[in-house]
């Protein structure tokens, strides 16, 4: 999900776009994925067909696709649109990241399932190798630490959590250090 201020602003721009080309498969794409951060699938889905039928070989309308099923809890949907994403936008590391959570949950789900653990620790590998936003770098590195916990992998795990500790750190000093500046400057 994605702030309100955010999902508004986006769609909204989307929305002024769309006005001028009704047929503009990025607004479309950027509208559905702003409809699905407020919670709005109807409405999303909507939008997220008509960019299917214009141009179904986008990277970044089966990532909207697999996280709007992901949403509604069709993870077999959501893996076989986030897939695709990974495929058409190899580069990209928002895919990467979604696919390996959705086969994470999908491992969870199924008792000895190591090879889903073992599909979604490449695919989170592949998200942090290709540079998430600074604020998914955290949670990714727990994400990985848990999944090497769950197959057995614990020297790697414990490697994961202690980058995760630095991420800590480097948090509580830049919380300190942003609070200084402001008492200086007031």
């Amino acid at each position: 999900m994605c702030s309100s201020d955010l999902c508004n602003q986006a769609l909204a721009q989307a929305r002024k776009v769309l006005g001028e080309d009704p047929g503009h498969v990025g607004a479309l794409v950027t509208a559905g994925t702003a409809l699905i951060g407020m919670a709005r699938p109807e409405g999303a889905r909507r939008y997220l067909d008509e960019a299917t039928r214009i141009d179904a070989e986008r990277g970044d309308l089966h990532l909207a696709l697999g996280t709007l099923y992901r949403s509604e809890g069709d993870r077999h949907l959501a893996l076989r649109h986030l897939e695709s994403a990974c495929r058409l936008a190899p580069k990209a590391w928002e895919p990467h990241l979604y696919l390996g959570r959705v086969l994470s949950e999908r491992a969870q789900e199924l008792p000895g399932s190591q090879r889903l653990i073992e599909r979604s620790q490449y695919h989170l590998v592949q998200a942090l190798k290709l540079g998430p936003t600074p604020d998914l770098a955290a949670p990714l590195h727990r994400d990985l630490g848990l999944s090497c916990l769950a197959t057995g992998r614990y020297k790697e795990a414990e490697k994961f959590f202690l980058r995760l500790r630095e991420h800590e750190r480097l948090d509580r000093k830049s919380t300190r250090l942003n609070s200084s500046h402001r008492r200086h400057l007031v």
